[in-house]
């Protein structure tokens, strides 16, 4: 089942990465990911 298809889920998730904090958040995960991905 896709969480995201309800709307108030998906609508908290937007809300989440619009935030100062998840704005952060996204921008470790995203360090994080291409450091991990660099040497594939």
């Amino acid at each position: 089942m896709n969480v995201f298809l309800k709307p108030e889920i998906a609508n908290n998730y937007d809300d989440y990465y619009a935030s100062e904090f998840g704005k952060k958040v996204d921008e470790i995960e995203q360090q994080i990911m291409n450091s991990l991905l660099k040497n594939i």
